[in-house]
C-alpha cells in the first residue's frame, strides 16, 4: 500500500532583484495505491507527474506532506530547523561516507524505476547490464548470471544476451531496462513514460509484456503517461492531473476485467470521457 498525504513540491528559482522566487510543481496531492495494482498518473506536460514519481522513488524529497509505504513514513519534507535537520540527516543517510557504506547506503531494491530514455549502460552487453544491478545488491556472480538469464528470457532477450545496446532497437532497449528493474524482485515498479519513444506496434507489445509481468509477479506498478488509451488499457485506477501546479482533480476506476481488448466499447467510452474532461 502506498499513501501520499497532502504532498507538495516547490522548487526555488534564481532570485530576481533581491527577491526569492519559486515555482510550485505539486500541490496537495492525496492518493492511495493498492498493493499489486496498476495505476497511471495522467496529465499534460509539466504538471508534476514525473516529480511525484521521483519522490516515490526516493530521488527527491517533498516540500510538504509525506509518502507512506505499508503505513511507514518513506518520504518526508526536509526540515528548516537546524536541530531537526540533523536528525533528518541521520535518518536519511547523510552520515559520513564510511558510515554510509557500512550501515545506511545500501541501495533500496524493493522499488525499481524505468525511465523513458533507455537508461542502460552502453559499454556493457545485455547480460552484464542485468548482472551489474544484481551485484549492487550483493548477489554472488554465478547466481546473478542464472537470475539474469531467467529475466532476459522473460522479456524475450535471451538470444541477444551478448549484444550491446547500440545493436538493439528501441523496444529491445526498453525490454532490457525492464529486465534490469525486475531482476531484484521489487515490490514496486515506477515507470516514467517508458514506451513514449517507440513505434505504436512495439508500444503495444511492451504494454502486453507489462501486463504479463504484473500478473506473474503481483508487483505494484505506477505509470506516468500522456497517452489516454494506454492509461485506460493498462490501469486499475487513473489519477488525472491539472496543469501546473499539479494536483489531482479526478480519480477514475477502470473496472473492466482482464484480459481486455483495446476496442472494447467500455474502454473507448472511458477514453472519450477522459479526453473530454481534459478539454
Amino acid at each position: 500500500m502506498i499513501d501520499v498525504l497532502k504532498l507538495g513540491k516547490t522548487f526555488p528559482l534564481q532570485a530576481s532583484q533581491g527577491q526569492a522566487q519559486s515555482v510550485t510543481a505539486l500541490h496537495d496531492i492525496n492518493l492511495q495505491i493498492i498493493k499489486g495494482s496498476i495505476v497511471s498518473l495522467l496529465g499534460p506536460t509539466g504538471c508534476g507527474k514525473s516529480t511525484l514519481l521521483e519522490i516515490l522513488a526516493g530521488l527527491q524529497s517533498p516540500t510538504t506532506g509525506e509518502v507512506r509505504l505499508e503505513g511507514l513514513p518513506f518520504a518526508t519534507p526536509i526540515p528548516t530547523d537546524k536541530k531537526l535537520l540533523k536528525a533528518y540527516q541521520r535518518q536519511h543517510r547523510f552520515l559520513s561516507p564510511q558510515a554510509n557504506r557500512l550501515f545506511h547506503n545500501r541501495p533500496r531494491h524493493d522499488i525499481a524505476m524505468v525511465f523513458q530514455d533507455y537508461a542502460v549502460f552502453p559499454w556493457k552487453n545485455v547480460l552484464d547490464n542485468v548482472t551489474f544491478t544484481l551485484s549492487i545488491v550483493g548477489v554472488p556472480k554465478q547466481q546473478s548470471q542464472e537470475i539474469a538469464l531467467g529475466y532476459l528470457d522473460k522479456v524475450g532477450l535471451l538470444s541477444s544476451k551478448t549484444k550491446y545496446p547500440s545493436q538493439l532497437s528501441g523496444g529491445m532497449k526498453q525490454r532490457l531496462a525492464i529486465a534490469r528493474a525486475l531482476c531484484v524482485q521489487p515490490k514496486i515498479m515506477l515507470l516514467d513514460e517508458p514506451f513514449a519513444s517507440v513505434d505504436e506496434l512495439t508500444r503495444q507489445q511492451l504494454q502486453e509484456l507489462l501486463l504479463h509481468i504484473a500478473s506473474a509477479t503481483k508487483v505494484t506498478i505506477v505509470l506516468v503517461t500522456h497517452d489516454v488509451a494506454e492509461a485506460v488499457y493498462l490501469s486499475d485506477k487513473i489519477f488525472l492531473f491539472t496543469p501546473t501546479p499539479g494536483t489531482i482533480y479526478k480519480t477514475i476506476e477502470v473496472n473492466s476485467p482482464r484480459p481486455r481488448r483495446r476496442s472494447d466499447a467500455e474502454l473507448v467510452a472511458l477514453q472519450n470521457q477522459i479526453s473530454t474532461s481534459f478539454r
